[in-house]
């Protein structure tokens, strides 16, 4: 492997760690390879659709008696199976037992390195920039493999690996947890809502004060508001609406309360298009809310 030049480390890392290349600490590329006449039959293949994006969850374990129609890679246990085909979907994952896979996915191990640790380096910021810049095809954008040999790998010692992999683990969880807990909240928010504004319309949401107006005394004075708009040609006589009938009542509300129709308490009447030649439009004197 070329030796790592100044000019390409990235950012400062403390004295103890090395720049190193990802092929110079693993044995990617090594991968067997596996003809579908070396496959058993019902047995499960890890395809790029059983994976679940940005986590690497494995999200189908399905177990399929056809035969492949290609050759697939076999990987055992704990090794890194890394996406090479749409890397951005970051579909990443240490396995979790021993199987085969599409050929989209490349299982490797990294040399007396912790895997866990090399598979967060890879899916962070820093490598899925490198990843992305180099990444060739339209339709179906690929990672080469042999460039990710020479991916810029920040290595500490083997026990600050593990340290740095179970912190990760550790702080992922309390985000899932702090993930629930949204979505708790979330629906609880929703819930509250829906009954706050239940409890509002049945009149039970605040005490009833027995000085207020009745509704039945607001109505006539809407009604008579109205008639006075239209006596002043303000408004058109609207038609009057249908009484509400006792079958209609979907809720008991207080005796002080009325059902009335919406068309009671306000003016409806069809809008018009302003004229473009008045000059309050023209000169937005007036806004105008298209």
């Amino acid at each position: 492997m070329p030796a790592v030049t100044e000019d390409e480390k990235p950012f400062a890392i403390p004295d103890s760690w090395e720049w190193v290349r990802l092929g110079e600490i693993s044995n990617i590329g090594s991968a067997k390879s596996y003809s579908p006449y070396d496959i058993k039959q019902d047995i499960h293949i890890l395809e790029l659709a059983d994976i679940e994006s940005d986590t690497g969850k494995i999200i189908n374990y399905k177990v399929t008696k056809d035969k492949p129609k290609s050759n697939k890679y076999g990987y055992n246990k704990g090794q890194i199976l890394f996406s090479k085909l749409r890397p951005y979907l970051k579909k990443n994952l240490i396995a979790p037992d021993n199987g085969y896979c599409t050929s989209e996915l490349i299982p490797f191990n990294g040399i007396n390195c912790e895997n866990k640790f090399l598979l967060n380096v890879i899916n962070s910021r820093y490598v899925q920039s490198i990843i992305s810049q180099e990444t060739s095809g339209v339709n179906l954008p690929r990672f080469n493999p042999n460039k990710m040999r020479l991916l810029l790998i920040p290595l500490p010692s083997f026990n600050e690996q593990r340290r740095i992999a179970d912190k990760i683990d550790e702080l992922f969880e309390l985000v899932d947890q702090i993930e629930v807990s949204q979505n708790r909240y979330d629906d609880l928010q929703k819930a509250l809502q829906k009954k706050v504004l239940e409890l509002a319309m049945k009149g039970k949401l605040v005490n009833q004060d027995p000085t207020d107006e009745t509704a039945s005394e607001l109505l006539k004075q809407i009604q008579a508001e109205k008639a006075e708009l239209v006596k002043a040609k303000k408004i058109k006589k609207q038609a009057t609406l249908p009484a509400v009938t006792e079958d209609e009542k979907p809720f008991d509300i207080p005796d002080s309360w009325e059902w009335v129709r919406l068309g009671n308490l306000g003016v409806w009447q069809a809008g018009a298009t302003p004229s473009r030649k008045k000059i309050i439009y023209i000169m937005k004197m007036v806004v105008f809310h298209g």
